[in-house]
């Protein structure tokens, strides 16, 4: 599944109690490129092996092609297998009625660009304490550990670069809730293993590298069959234009009422 929208943000300042190791002073595109590298269509796309090859090969002695698929390359420079960042959500809800709009706003301005101070502030208000666990993860405010994809998911070991989680949000909002979880861990995955490529087509070569290796197993050509045939309702309710609309979208549906 290739990344889509504008859906990442980059976590530069770092405060101790943050969830996720940081609160964040800039955004960045959602692809990981440059400003003149284009962005991809907004589906997403699976790099799963669908079939056999369709020529047959031959050298001097006449081997033919058995039909087994070609072993995948070792990918670009910018592919790292170490950095594959693990999702350990098991479930998804939306509408989990832990964060009202003004909490939504306010962890995006205190924490995503914000400042240290507010940031901190924001956290240890006991009042955010049910909603920062489904925003980022966490402690619930009865003490429980939410089971349920967060808002934001990180793509590097360090919680410094977040994903807001439109996949999740998007398989729920198209009723396909049993592909959330599978494909979310397919998108961090591949978005943390390619985060360092600066390159169009080193990304596209990295991420297609990264689901049949390091990533594989989790995304399903089902699964994203079904997110492109409803990429007008994913678009309604979970991805915007900018990094900032697409959170506000995600932790509405996802922690919302």
């Amino acid at each position: 599944m290739l990344r889509k929208g504008i859906a990442l943000v980059t976590v530069t300042v770092f405060v101790a109690s943050c969830p996720f190791a940081g609160c964040a002073t800039s955004v960045v595109e959602s692809d990981g490129l440059p400003d003149a590298a284009p962005l991809d269509d907004g589906s997403p796309t699976s790099l799963v092996d669908t079939g056999r090859d369709t020529a047959v090969a031959k050298d001097t002695g006449a081997v033919l092609d058995t039909g087994t698929a070609d072993a995948p390359g070792p990918g670009p420079a910018c592919y790292v297998p170490s950095d594959a960042v693990p999702v350990t959500a098991t479930s998804v809800a939306a509408a989990q009625g832990v964060c009202t709009p003004a909490q939504i706003a306010g962890f995006n301005t205190s924490c995503l660009p914000g400042t240290v101070a507010n940031c901190s502030a924001f956290q240890s208000n006991p009042a955010n304490r049910g909603c920062l666990a489904c925003l980022v993860g966490g402690v619930q405010v009865d003490g429980g550990v939410n089971p349920n994809l967060a808002a934001l998911l990180p793509i590097r070991k360090d919680g410094s670069r977040l994903l807001a989680d439109f996949i999740a949000c998007g398989y729920v909002a198209i009723l396909q809730p049993a592909c959330a979880v599978k494909e979310a861990k397919a998108e961090v995955c591949a978005s943390s293993v390619c985060d360092t490529c600066t390159v169009a087509a080193d990304l596209a070569a990295c991420r297609a590298r990264a689901l049949t290796d390091v990533c594989a197993g989790f995304s399903t050509p089902a699964c994203t069959n079904a997110f492109n045939a409803g990429k007008t309702t994913v678009d309604t309710f979970c991805r915007g234009t900018t990094f900032t609309e697409t959170y506000t979208k995600v932790a509405t549906f996802l922690c919302g009422t």
